[in-house]
C-alpha cells in the first residue's frame, strides 16, 4: 500500500470520526467517534467488524449503553442533552 494511499484511508477515518462527533454536539473527536469511523471503514479494519456483526447502529447502541450504565453509577438516570461547546471551535482544523 503506497503512502497516498495510506494517507488517504487516514483522513477518511479521521473525516468519518468528526462526523460522529458533529453528531454528538461535540468539537472534538474522542474514542468512540473513532471506533464509528472504524465501523465504517471500507478497509480491512470496517470489514473485519462488520464480519464479526459489529455495525455502526450496534457500535452506537452499545456506546449509548456503556454511558447510561457509567452516569448510572453517579446516580443520574438521564442522558444529559449534548450541546455544542462553540468556545472550543478554535481548536477545530
Amino acid at each position: 500500500m503506497s503512502t497516498a494511499s495510506k494517507w488517504a484511508d487516514y483522513l477518511a477515518i479521521m473525516t468519518a470520526a468528526r462526523t460522529a462527533a458533529a453528531a454528538r454536539g461535540a468539537a472534538l473527536i474522542d474514542t468512540q467517534d473513532l471506533f464509528i469511523a472504524l465501523t465504517l471503514d471500507a478497509g480491512t479494519t470496517g470489514a473485519a467488524l462488520r464480519n464479526l456483526g459489529v455495525t455502526e447502529e450496534k457500535a452506537q447502541q452499545a456506546l449509548a449503553s456503556l454511558e447510561s450504565s457509567l452516569l448510572a453509577t453517579l446516580g443520574m438516570q438521564e442522558v444529559p442533552a449534548r450541546q455544542p461547546l462553540p468556545h472550543l471551535s478554535r481548536f477545530n482544523v
